[in-house]
């Protein structure tokens, strides 16, 4: 197995770990915004660290500094969106659905911005990912969700925005010539992005805002987002680097659903049946025929 195949893997069990703690942040009624300015700064911290011991600080005036930007800001609306769905239905509908969905506009913008190919595996990854929707989306479930209808919208267009800033990460990386510098950069402004989204939406209030959203067990949560956000765009960035392509490092990454999903029905007791299960399976089949 190639380098790149295995950071992957590292993205997508770092990324599961991060999921879950979205869950939480939703589960808690936590805003967001404030717990990913301090994850940001912390993950920032630890990437300035890495990036002044192995490559230094040249190149930062360049093209790929504001493909980071587009990037994180992107992902920012990604989290925001992916709280607001998962306010309104269970992590084992959500994950399938956007762990699928993200892929497949994943693998669009490969084919239009990166000129990737289509193997017939892959269709048949499509076709089976179409069902899964199918699968979960039921009256009875409609029933047990807060409102099925808008979670599933708000996960759709929280898919859109996270293939974009996928996909801006990996443009950003094929021609930036310092990889580190490109990674502490991209989340020193994911951390700027989450603060100016406060500041616009609490103007003079924000402190205040923030004051009331910090607490110790918030504190802790920080902890988790901001390592588990070091690891995960340092090994996605740097599976793109050493010759993965977007549509199979996304999709590799995706299968990061499991750890959320498992850990909800485990500590919060979500509702689990076997229609749930075989559309699981079927999202991981459906991402394996991808690559």
């Amino acid at each position: 197995m190639e380098i790149w195949f295995w950071l992957a893997i590292g993205s997508a069990i770092s990324g599961g770990i991060g999921a879950f703690t979205h869950k939480v942040a939703a589960n808690n009624n936590y805003d967001i915004s404030v717990l990913n300015v301090f994850a940001s700064a912390i993950s920032a911290l630890i990437l300035l660290c890495l990036t002044w011991y192995f490559a230094g600080f040249s190149y930062l005036i360049h093209l790929s500094t504001v493909l980071a930007f587009g990037g994180a800001f992107a992902y920012m609306i990604t989290l925001i969106l992916k709280v607001e769905s998962l306010k309104e239905i269970d992590s084992a509908i959500f994950f399938p659905l956007y762990k699928v969905a993200g892929p497949l506009f994943a693998v669009l913008f490969g084919i239009i911005l990166f000129s990737e190919s289509f193997t017939k595996a892959e269709w048949l990854g499509l076709v089976f990912s179409i069902s899964v929707p199918l699968l979960l989306i039921t009256k009875a479930e409609d029933a047990r969700q807060s409102n099925l209808k808008r979670g599933v919208y708000t996960l759709l267009i929280a898919a859109v925005f996270s293939s974009i800033s996928v996909a801006l990460y990996k443009y950003g990386t094929d021609i930036t010539k310092n990889v580190w510098l490109y990674l502490f950069i991209g989340d020193l402004f994911l951390g700027l992005s989450s603060l100016l989204f406060l500041l616009r939406k609490h103007k003079t209030e924000t402190l205040r805002h923030i004051r009331t959203e910090i607490n110790p067990k918030s504190l802790r949560l920080i902890s988790v987002m901001s390592l588990a956000q070091a690891v995960g765009v340092a090994t996605l960035i740097f599976a793109f680097n050493t010759g993965g392509t977007l549509g199979i490092v996304y999709t590799i990454n995706s299968l990061y659903i499991l750890t959320p999903i498992i850990l909800s029905i485990i500590i919060y007791k979500e509702h689990w049946n076997l229609r749930k299960a075989v559309a699981i399976v079927l999202s991981v089949i459906a991402l394996a025929l991808f690559k």
